[in-house]
Order: structure tokens, then C-alpha cells, then sequence
């Protein structure tokens, strides 16, 4: 089972991006935390869907988290695929994703 304190982490940068105007679609959890294989020193691996990343470049999606970023002091790093971003619809209906083996949170 994914840490709890995992969990709460995510929930929390959800509610602060939803604070800052962001309106996440999912949020899902992948890499190492995901499989139960995360030491003292992984990262948290999340996938933020959101339809406000909609045709916005790196630089318009990178000021969507900006102020959350400032409140959890962490770094939000945008490696969406080339076409202004994925949303929701396009994740699930895209072909070439491959699938993520992860957790919705």
C-alpha cells in the first residue's frame, strides 16, 4: 500500500493548486512510490491532468503551479508531450500512451 504520507502529500498539493485556481482533473501517483519501491531518498512521481493546460505552452503551465510550488517548497518539472498538453480526454484516448502502472489518487 502507498505510504500515507505519500497520499497526503498529493492531497495536499491538489488543494493547493485548486487554491491557486488550477482545476485538476486526476492526479495520478507512478515510478518507485507507486510500487511500493521508494527509499529515504525517491522522489514522488505524479502525473497532475487538468484541462486548464489545454493549448498553453511550457512557460503558461509552468505559472499555473507556480504559487504552489512556492507554498509545498518543491519543483513542479512539465514533461507533457509536444501539442500544448494532456488532458484528461486526450490521455485516455491517446494511443501511443504508454500505460501507467500507478495509482489514482
Amino acid at each position: 500500500m502507498v505510504k500515507s504520507r505519500v497520499i497526503s502529500a498529493i492531497k495536499f498539493l491538489q488543494q493547493c493548486l485548486k487554491e491557486t485556481g488550477l482545476e485538476v482533473s486526476k492526479i495520478i501517483l507512478f515510478g518507485s512510490q507507486s510500487r511500493e519501491e521508494a527509499t529515504e531518498e525517491s522522489d514522488i512521481d505524479i502525473l497532475i491532468i487538468s484541462e486548464d493546460f489545454w493549448n498553453k505552452d511550457i512557460f503558461e503551465r509552468a505559472k499555473l503551479t507556480k504559487d504552489a510550488e512556492i507554498i509545498l517548497l518543491c519543483h513542479i518539472t512539465d514533461k507533457s508531450t509536444a501539442g500544448g498538453g494532456m488532458t484528461s480526454n486526450r490521455l485516455e484516448n491517446k494511443t501511443n500512451v504508454k500505460r501507467l502502472n500507478g495509482w489514482l489518487i
